[in-house]
């Protein structure tokens, strides 16, 4: 886009066009050779105090999101659960039944100890 300077009529005389333009604000400076950032500082400059009032009271609505949960569907009959008090590994010599109470440490002392 070359740079011109455009007179206050100009401006308004655009500003009047952009209200039949049916295609976006970004389209409209396209085809007219307006960059986007002067139509957007001159647009305002040209608002009146009524034109600033009554873009407030307009403000576009709200759409809700809707929240993105899962829904979990419980079985109709729960199972009981046995609580296990060993832990077994099966290894190549046999085996192995330790007690579920055994510090975690310990144990992964003990299964590095059978892997070596």
């Amino acid at each position: 886009m070359k740079k011109q300077r455009r007179s206050k009529k100009q401006w308004q005389e655009l500003f009047e066009l952009r209200k039949t333009f049916q295609g976006s604000t970004e389209e409209f400076c396209r085809q007219y050779e307006v960059p986007n950032s002067s139509y957007y500082t001159n647009y305002k400059a040209f608002l009146t105090e009524e034109d600033l009032s009554n873009i407030s009271k307009t403000k576009a609505p709200r759409i809700k999101k809707q929240p993105h949960f899962v829904k979990i569907i419980q079985p109709a009959k729960l199972h009981p659960v046995t609580p296990h008090t060993n832990v077994r590994f099966n290894t190549k010599t046999g085996e192995l039944s330790l007690p579920t109470t055994l510090e975690t440490q310990t144990l992964v002392a003990i299964i590095k100890g059978l892997m070596a």
